[in-house]
């Protein structure tokens, strides 16, 4: 079974209340939702003024949001060439990356950017993010943990841990960050999953079951937890319980519940 992996982008800061003037201007248009605007003034002020740095940031900020990737790596650049050093804009640059699927330049410039701010827990939780996606899951791990470490309620570190903790083969391991999961959002479903599958790693079939019961719970058609409900109750040599579940998953189009009743419920 495969657990449906989050990847929940996080949004970049909103413009705050700035004392400077371009950027309470900035802010009016954004109020307005005209990015287009905000972009046109600020190339007016660039144009004035090619040697601000932070203009370019700002600029890049607005095109990030409004999806033009590369005009926004161009604008950063342009950022640090002229500042010396990068800062956030590191972090931009890794979350352009990241979306591009570009993971390696996205680790690039993450660990550039979480080594200098090692206390922000975006830069982090992107930089294991990116770990997973290429499957280094320790890598992965390390990065959520030090994201859960500066916030203890960050969902996603704590179940991409989880995840990265089950394919590493570490059950233990999965099985508390899918309970910290499960802790921080009690009613998502997933990391239900994720423990349940967990316990079943370590044979521990009962307590599986009544994970998957508390994630029926939450969605009763569910068919990869009634057909997980049926691996349970085989491994518990109740082969007549195992197959009611399988034939509720299959009724729901699982084919993983299809063929276990083809091979183990002819006659049930």
């Amino acid at each position: 079974m495969r657990i449906t992996l989050f990847l929940l982008f996080i949004a970049l800061t909103h413009l705050t209340l700035a004392q400077d003037k371009v950027d309470k201007k900035i802010l009016k248009y954004f109020v307005k939702g005209d990015t287009a605007k905000a972009i046109a003034y600020l190339n007016k002020h660039i144009q004035k003024k090619p040697e601000s740095a932070e203009l370019y940031l700002k600029r890049a900020r607005i095109k990030i949001q409004r999806g033009d990737l590369d005009p926004a790596m161009v604008d950063l650049n342009s950022f640090c060439s002229i500042n010396k050093s990068c800062g956030e804009a590191s972090y931009l640059k890794g979350l352009i990356r990241y979306r591009q699927k570009d993971y390696n330049g996205a680790i690039s410039h993450l660990s550039d950017y979480s080594r200098v701010f090692d206390k922000d827990a975006n830069g982090w939780l992107y930089l294991g993010l990116s770990h997973l996606q290429l499957k280094n899951f320790q890598l992965a791990i390390n990065a959520f943990e030090r994201t859960l470490q500066i916030n203890a309620k960050q969902y996603q570190a704590a179940y991409n841990a989880g995840l990265c903790a089950y394919n590493n083969e570490d059950f233990e391991l999965a099985v508390r960050y899918f309970t910290m999961a499960i802790d921080i959002k009690p009613n998502d479903i997933s990391p239900q999953i994720g423990l349940a599958l967990a316990q079943t790693a370590m044979a521990k079939y009962t307590e599986s079951n009544q994970t998957l019961n508390i994630a029926l719970a939450l969605d009763a058609q569910n068919a990869p937890v009634l057909y997980n409900m049926g691996v349970n109750f085989y491994n518990l040599d109740q082969l007549n319980k195992a197959c009611e579940q399988w034939k509720k998953a299959a009724a729901l189009s699982n084919l993983a519940a299809e063929s276990a009743l083809e091979r183990y419920c002819e006659g049930k």
